[in-house]
């Protein structure tokens, strides 16, 4: 053997290890770092697909802001987005593809409470932190949602807004008589449609409850249930049901005010209901005009998609930049450091109001804005729901 070949392999190896070394330094430095990803498993179809189209939409005009300001400690951000349909059963799959993937720091979504309880165990044991922006009722598997230390939501969560939504319509409009209808088959809105008829029957006002399959296709055989005695209407259902119901009520002659949760301010309800959704009253944290960083996001939401945001876009446009607000008070990008500055956020000033969190689970707000649609399906401010 050649004298010379043992020293070449040997120096062959020292390059080839100041290479690998080379390399983590560059990486750790932030030369090539890669990308931090937010994985979103949202709803882009199905009954919940307006929703969750509002929502990524919202998120990725906080993503481009972040990214033309240099990123997050100097590094990009990136969304990874995935349908789930509104399957729980594919939130669970989605859920674990991001959780193996080192480099997704937290996840957005997903859209409703099936989803949600589907996979918020799974965000405990991986400590990987959940932070669903649209969510807001009753979610299987958390009793009186008390949710573990990876879990956050946004949307103002309906058991704290839902009696005092109805109350306030009931005392603007002087109604004495109220038809609730909403899905038959989704606990969430079975519950949504229980705590209306609760702070309607305290206030004395009397209700008649009708209750569909989520799979209805034939509103017109809804309206036909409706008491025409009825002052006002109140609809607790997803964003697909509301838009086609709202038109077939307004075609058959109701002029009725009509009432809904977050879903029912959708940009989709407005489009499919083609204008029929106007006059409707609902809750949003968020209202287009109302100043300062709300007028902000919706002059560069304009600018992207050239429409003004719902207040759905609004709550994915949130919930990014509060991931972003964790990881930079924490200096450090981490599933953990998004998980602690979620939990110690107090008094955040967003697009949609002050915000803090008791370390986990729901928002907490004081009051929240009463809202009616208007033209093109924006949303004015009509009063302040005072929040339990």
């Amino acid at each position: 053997m050649n004298r010379m070949t043992f020293p070449i392999r040997q120096a062959r190896r020292r390059l080839s290890v100041m290479a690998v070394v080379a390399a983590a330094f560059l990486y750790s430095a932030g030369a090539t770092a890669a990308d931090i990803v937010i994985g979103c498993p949202l709803s882009l179809t199905g009954p919940a697909g307006g929703i969750g189209v509002d929502v990524q939409h919202g998120a990725q005009v906080a993503v481009d802001e972040v990214n033309a300001a240099g990123g997050v400690l100097g590094r990009k951000l990136r969304l990874d987005v995935q349908d789930t349909t509104g399957a729980p059963a594919q939130a669970v799959q989605l859920f674990g593809g991001y959780a193996r993937n080192p480099d997704v720091v937290a996840i957005l979504g997903p859209i409703n409470a099936a989803e949600l309880g589907a996979v918020t165990n799974l965000a405990a044991a991986s400590k990987l932190v959940i932070l669903a922006p649209a969510s807001s009722g009753s979610v299987p598997g958390v009793p009186n949602l008390k949710f573990n230390d990876w879990t956050f939501r946004l949307n103002q969560a309906m058991p704290t807004v839902l009696g005092p939504l109805l109350d306030s319509v009931v005392a603007a409009k002087g109604a004495k008589s109220v038809s609730i209808l909403t899905y038959s088959d989704n606990a969430a809105y079975v519950d949504a449609g229980n705590l209306w008829q609760k702070a309607a029957e305290t206030k004395g006002v009397k209700v008649q409850r009708i209750a569909f399959p989520s799979s209805t296709q034939d509103y017109a055989a809804i309206v036909t249930q409706i008491q025409r005695s009825s002052d006002l209407l109140v609809i607790g259902a997803l964003s697909a049901t509301d838009g086609p119901l709202v038109r077939a009520i307004r075609q058959a002659g109701l002029t009725t005010p009509i009432v809904g949760d977050a879903s029912i301010v959708t940009s989709s309800v407005y489009v499919v209901s083609k204008g029929a959704s106007k006059g409707v009253y609902s809750y949003s944290s968020y209202v287009d005009g109302s100043g300062g960083a709300a007028s902000a996001f919706a002059a560069a939401f304009r600018k992207s998609f050239g429409a003004a945001p719902s207040a759905l876009a609004s709550y994915g446009y949130e919930a990014i930049r509060l991931m972003v607000n964790a990881m930079k008070t924490r200096n450090e990008v981490s599933r953990q450091a998004v998980r602690d500055g979620l939990g110690a956020t107090k008094d955040y000033q967003g697009v949609t109001g002050a915000i803090t969190y008791a370390g986990r689970g729901d928002a907490i707000r004081k009051t929240v804005p009463l809202v009616e649609v208007m033209d093109g399906g924006a949303l004015k401010k009509i009063a302040d729901i005072p929040l339990e």
